[in-house]
């Protein structure tokens, strides 16, 4: 059973517990074991999928271990990567500064009895022994110093440096200040704007960032001068491929990569349309979204010079290929249970080379798929290369690809059922085959002398048709070839091999295979987040430049709005300008006075803010400032709906309604928001239980007016909803809003 040492937990190292945490913990006291995928996956929250996904293991998971190792984890949160340290070395020391989280961590991980969890900083425990790894999964969140963050970086790397062995190594991951999707418009996090990245400090999170130059002289300073840098992508939080400075992309990354972002409608650019340039400027290193350092004092540094990894398939296909600095690769299972797996996937390829196709050699040893690195062109690469200079060639490739698949296995009697007579049973489903090896398709072989080479064949379907295995060939090359649909359009290939009227057929039983084989249902809040419309990003870029382009009809619109909008806005300053009351522009109204010297075009709304005594002045004035026509709307005479820290002020002459005001007995008129300013403490203590108390009444509020199925209460457990909903019960909406 796993220790847990809180000796030296202060509370000044601890940080006020959000609902979030408590969230975050309540699902590790319900699971019994380490999978949370399938618990969380109706849970929105990027925090929730962060420390609780089974993703996160991507980053090590591919990593050789020396048998034997100590390993330090320092800063594990809430033990995303503890559990795999576990199963991976012989001992394993983890420290938390946040008390709460280390029990967490104890919560989740106690069945291993190789594992010590220490609350508190790192530099305050005198071990008793050195370590083989000492691992800094992301920069520390929370350090108790005064000093910039890069030298209280280097002072930590150097205290570490202290606990290592001779021929220990320091693995340290971190973002890239100057990473390609902050390029395309992401943003650090949830809190930070775009472009936030390339400042000194923005909202406190750009100083955790620095550029590869910057962590070279840092490691440098901390006496690390031999070192090996690897870039996960997308980044080291939930990677899928790990290049290195020994092996670097060369092209195609948009087969095998796929980035995500927390806020996908802010994007100005795909970073995936971008890859292959700076790979062609060898500039990728610059622009890598992470960084992945192993710092050893002897330069001993792991074989691995690539990886990729399928941590999401489950537990059954769920594989590692690494890429070795002796020129092997190795597919192996991240769980015992692939092992069944990468038996089949052997055998597949044995039966194909047996039917005379030529396969990469490959040998079963040690519980891993081994074969020689190949220095060719896959064909998908190959087509790619080719598909402006010749289309003959292109088509001509297909032709061999499609005999291959003929060749692969003799084909059954005519009148025997097929594996998609469930979907239809009478159709022209050509030649089929006793075992159709779907993964033939141009990733899944080389390009070499002129023959096409397999490998990889991890999927069998029996009494398939041979049509399904072209179909998914040309799906996905033309999937990751734009441009080949310009050049040969895929209707011609269509109608080549038969595939015109079964296209569909086989769309909806390939979209069904995908989704079960990536676990879509279990990680469906990640795919959410991979989400990229193009059309949102040429908005975007439109928006940048300040030009707006919708209809006419919505610009019209538009501009009547304003218009109203200017009138009550010239009312409400002559109220405030004879009663002495502050007022100022905030949020676009801001914006569009200053870059505009008006209104954002696309902007529909005022907000406007005031000091918490003017605005409770102007409340007490509204009945007998404003006209007959206008009406400041306010939470206290509109117990229909709530407003938050604001009012409005409404032309009863025309008509405008929210959203959330729709079928409420609100009718009302075109607005702007007038906001309460008040005090928030200086003490960032005092501040976030300030924040909190505010964020519980609000919730409460929102609860008695519009109930238990608000938004806001989406990823509430049932029971925090019942309390919820019982508390507001039991509340007065007078009281609550006092």
């Amino acid at each position: 059973m796993a220790v847990l040492h809180l000796d030296n937990a202060k509370q000044e190292y601890i940080p006020e517990k959000r609902q979030i945490d408590r969230d975050i913990i309540d699902y590790i006291k319900s699971s019994p074991v380490e999978g949370f995928d399938s618990m969380i996956s109706g849970d929105t929250r990027w925090e929730v999928f962060y420390h609780l996904s089974s993703l996160r293991e991507s980053l090590f998971n591919w990593y050789e271990f020396k048998e034997g190792a100590r390993l330090l984890e320092v800063g594990a949160q809430f033990g995303a990567l503890t559990g795999l340290f576990c199963r991976q070395c012989a001992h394993v020391t983890t420290v938390e500064p946040a008390e709460f989280r280390a029990k967490a961590i104890f919560d989740r991980h106690q069945r291993y009895a190789n594992l010590d969890i220490y609350a508190g900083h790192v530099e305050e425990f005198m071990f008793d022994q050195q370590f083989d790894y000492v691992i800094v999964a992301g920069v520390p969140e929370y350090w108790n110093s005064t000093l910039p963050f890069r030298e209280r970086l280097q002072k930590l790397l150097q205290h570490l440096a202290d606990l290592l062995r001779s021929d220990g190594s320091l693995m340290l991951a971190v973002d890239n200040k100057f990473g390609l999707r902050y390029f395309c418009g992401a943003s650090i996090s949830e809190e930070s704007s775009p472009f936030d990245a390339f400042q000194e400090s923005a909202n406190g999170k750009a100083s955790y960032l620095f550029s590869k130059k910057e962590l070279e002289e840092i490691l440098q300073g901390a006496g690390f001068s031999s070192r090996k840098f690897y870039y996960p992508l997308p980044d080291y939080k939930l990677p899928q491929l790990i290049y290195s400075e020994e092996f670097l992309p060369q092209s195609e990354l948009r087969e095998r990569l796929v980035p995500y972002y927390l806020e996908p409608n802010i994007l100005i650019a795909n970073e995936l349309d971008l890859y292959d340039d700076l790979v062609h400027n060898q500039v990728f290193e610059f622009f890598a979204n992470s960084f992945l350092i192993e710092c050893s004092p002897v330069a001993d540094f792991c074989s691995v010079q690539f990886a990729a990894v399928t941590t999401d398939r489950g537990s059954k296909d769920s594989f590692a290929t690494t890429i070795h600095s002796d020129n092997k690769v190795y597919k192996r299972p991240l769980h015992r249970d692939g092992q069944i797996s990468l038996q089949h996937i052997y055998s597949n390829l044995m039966d194909i080379q047996a039917q005379g196709l030529a396969i990469v050699p490959h040998h079963l040893e040690h519980g891993s798929l081994q074969m020689p690195y190949v220095q060719a062109p896959t064909l998908s690469e190959f087509m790619g290369q080719i598909l402006k200079q010749n289309t003959n060639l292109f088509i001509e490739l297909f032709d061999e690809l499609f005999n291959c698949i003929l060749s692969s296995s003799i084909p059954v009697e005519s009148g025997e059922p097929t594996c998609f007579d469930h979907i239809v049973t009478s159709s022209d489903w050509g030649i089929v085959l006793k075992k159709a090896y779907i993964d033939m398709i141009p990733f899944n072989c080389f390009y070499m002398d002129g023959k096409l080479v397999f490998f990889d064949q991890e999927f069998v379907r029996e009494n398939c048709p041979a049509k399904y295995v072209i179909f998914r060939a040309l799906k996905y090359t033309y999937l990751f070839h734009e441009h080949a649909e310009q050049t040969v359009p895929l209707h011609i290939m269509k109608e080549k091999y038969g595939l015109m009227t079964l296209w569909d057929i086989f769309d909806k039983e390939e979209n069904q295979f995908v989704s079960a084989n990536r676990n879509y249902n279990k990680f469906k809040q990640f795919y959410k987040w991979t989400k990229v419309d193009h059309n949102q990003i040429t908005n975007n870029r439109k928006l940048l430049a300040g030009k707006y382009e919708g209809d006419q009809a919505t610009v019209r619109k538009l501009k009547s709005v304003h218009k109203v909008q200017m009138e009550l806005l010239r009312f409400f300053i002559e109220i405030c300008d004879k009663y002495h009351l502050r007022y100022f522009a905030v949020h676009g109204t801001l914006l569009g006075a200053v870059r505009h010297q008006g209104f954002i075009p696309w902007d529909d709304d005022v907000d406007i803010a005031m000091p918490r005594e003017d605005y409770n002045k102007l409340k007490q004035l509204a009945e007998k400032v404003f006209p007959e026509t206008y009406e400041l709307q306010t939470n206290e005479n509109a117990p229909n709906v709530f407003y938050g820290n604001l009012s409005r002020l409404r032309d009863n002459n025309t008509t405008g309604i929210e959203l959330s005001e729709w079928r409420r007995g609100n009718v009302g008129g075109i607005w702007i928001d007038i906001m309460a300013l008040d005090y928030i403490h200086a003490d960032s203590r005092h501040r976030e239980r300030q924040l909190n108390r505010i964020h519980r009444y609000q919730r409460l509020l929102l609860m008695k007016t519009y109930g238990v199925d608000f938004q806001d209460y989406v990823d509430f457990s049932w029971r925090d909803k019942g309390a919820f909903r019982g508390l507001s019960y039991l509340l007065s909406r007078k009281w609550l809003l006092r």
